[in-house]
């Protein structure tokens, strides 16, 4: 049984999209600003930021992540989402543009596990709102659908459209 469901991952259009384009992450760092004590001006200093943030709705009901933001406009967050069979990794990319105010864009993949195999997988996208700083608030909202791709005969495909909010705070 579980040699198909392997198979079956590895057979789905989804995965192979997804393995390619975390192929292409490449770690980078991000945008800090400085003020100069007696002057207006301000120069580049880039540095990786940590966001660790909850998000209700989106991803899941309820999911605890972490945010990498790991260039001025990407990130990533790996998080645990909270579902009807207990808990669920989850891999979100973000991009986003603008300064604290952006609109942000992205991707991501979540498995269910269910009696200790993979049930099945949600492919998931958002669409919204981030407000962010680099040193405090991290504010986000949006729509959040995802497809639910069965791995298993007890499980069917579903597109469930969903809109989040997330609450969290920049290192």
């Amino acid at each position: 049984m579980k040699a198909n469901i392997y198979q079956g991952i590895f057979k789905r259009p989804f995965f192979g999209l997804l393995f390619i384009l975390s192929v292409q992450l490449q770690a980078q760092e991000c945008r800090v600003e400085s003020v100069a004590l007696h002057s207006a001006s301000t120069f580049n200093d880039w540095e990786p930021c940590i966001s660790p943030f909850f998000e209700l709705l989106g991803k899941g009901w309820f999911s605890l992540n972490v945010d990498y933001r790991i260039k001025e406009t990407y990130a990533i967050s790996i998080g645990v989402a909270a579902i009807e069979e207990g808990i669920s990794p989850n891999v979100m990319g973000y991009y986003f543009e603008g300064k604290r105010h952006r609109l942000e864009m992205g991707g991501g993949l979540t498995i269910n596990f269910k009696e200790g195999s993979i049930y099945n997988m949600f492919v998931h996208g958002v669409i919204g709102y981030r407000y962010q700083k680099k040193k405090g608030l991290l504010f986000r909202t949006g729509l959040t659908p995802m497809i639910v791709i069965p791995l298993t005969d007890e499980s069917k495909y579903a597109i469930i459209p969903l809109a989040g909010i997330s609450l969290g705070y920049s290192f």
